[in-house]
């Protein structure tokens, strides 16, 4: 993963440059910066504390700006991990709006730079959003071209995770039969997609359902470890590719296994996945959502911070099953060809998600 993507979805921390910054453009500064609610101001960065208003390049031209995206260019901080620091060439190239979509298509096709493929992801999230950040996990979607736009790019494995991420902070209905043709396509990179159908709370899809009770609160040993005995743990089994996440999470599914409590099953496929979760997580980020309650856990307190994840599960009578992205693709599949042609067009409207209002905390 880029170093640039990998660094935006870990948990940002607060810096003091960042607070004097923005205290710049407050015109009462304060001693403790308070989380203000973005203003929905257009070229305007949501940052801790307030907001920043982005000089937009009106002069350079659009060919120019774009290929800028190939250099080594970093989100800028914003304080906290919910918003995204958007580069001001990111913001330039939005200000051109439609006129920068094709273009940022074609750069994406024919770019082999990774990190360039990302912002221009990000640059059409946000001509989407008209360059209006007003929430925080949310920002409104207004723009029908850009959408579409992000949505042909899913069957771009490397693009998925970022581009169903950006989508779902706004879902729409529409993407519904569009998510399903992605899944058509059989590979375990379709964790973005399966993630997302979950955002929109299909009546009837068969992963992730209601947890009973009697489930949910099997509690079991918590393995903690330090980094350094899980990296030797790694190296003994030859997972080099994984983090100390990924291997806290394959401990802790290691253990509910061992339970061998028979309403639990942890799939074979899924303990051989290579990595759990699509992005990772800090060392504050595993003692804050997974350690939580001391030394035991129980399985929905797991299950219940996995969002975002290449973990899946399934309540099937009275067991729990959790298995890996390519067993939750055939589920989710097979349910949606046997659904009546009636139920499956009713999502072709072009319109919002009927339950946008809800705040999706997509992540951390």
């Amino acid at each position: 993963m880029d170093r640039r993507f990998y660094l935006y979805f870990c948990m940002q921390k607060f810096t003091w440059a960042l607070i004097a910054l923005a205290s710049a453009f407050s015109a009462k500064a304060q001693t403790v910066m308070i989380d203000r609610a973005p203003s929905g101001v257009q070229n305007m960065r949501a940052v801790q504390g307030g907001g920043m208003m982005v000089s937009v390049d009106t002069v350079t031209s659009l060919d120019a700006l774009i290929k800028r995206l190939n250099g080594n260019w970093e989100f800028v901080e914003t304080g906290k991990a919910y918003w995204i620091g958007y580069t001001d060439d990111m913001y330039s190239i939005a200000a051109r709006k439609e006129k920068a979509i094709e273009p940022l298509l074609d750069f994406i096709k024919t770019s082999a730079n990774e990190g360039g493929k990302f912002g221009a992801v990000y640059s059409l999230h946000l001509i989407g959003i008209d360059s209006r950040i007003a929430g925080r996990f949310y920002e409104e979607f207004t723009n029908k071209k850009a959408r579409q736009a992000l949505l042909s790019l899913l069957k771009e494995k490397k693009l998925q995770g970022p581009v169903t991420h950006l989508l779902m902070r706004d879902p729409w209905q529409s993407d519904i039969p569009t998510l399903f043709d992605a899944l058509r396509q059989p590979s375990e990179g379709n964790w973005g997609v399966v993630n997302a159908l979950k955002i929109h709370f299909l009546p009837g899809l068969p992963i992730q359902q209601r947890i009973p009770a009697e489930i949910a609160e099997v509690d079991f040993a918590y393995p903690r470890m330090k980094s350094q005995t899980f990296k030797q743990q790694l190296d003994a089994e030859a997972r080099h590719e994984m983090s100390v996440y990924d291997a806290q999470v394959l401990g802790i599914l290691r253990a509910i296994r061992a339970l061998n409590n028979p309403i639990l099953r942890v799939e074979d496929s899924l303990l051989a996945a290579p990595r759990f979760w699509g992005r990772s997580m800090t060392e504050f980020g595993c003692k804050n959502c997974i350690g939580v309650g001391g030394k035991r856990l129980t399985v929905g307190t797991f299950l219940e911070h996995l969002a975002e994840s290449r973990v899946q599960y399934f309540v099937e009578g009275n067991e729990l099953v959790m298995c890996n992205t390519q067993q939750a693709q055939q589920r989710i599949l097979a349910w949606w060809d046997a659904q009546p042609a009636a139920f499956r067009t009713q999502f072709n409207q072009d319109q919002a998600d009927k339950r946008r209002g809800h705040q999706v905390r997509w992540g951390f």
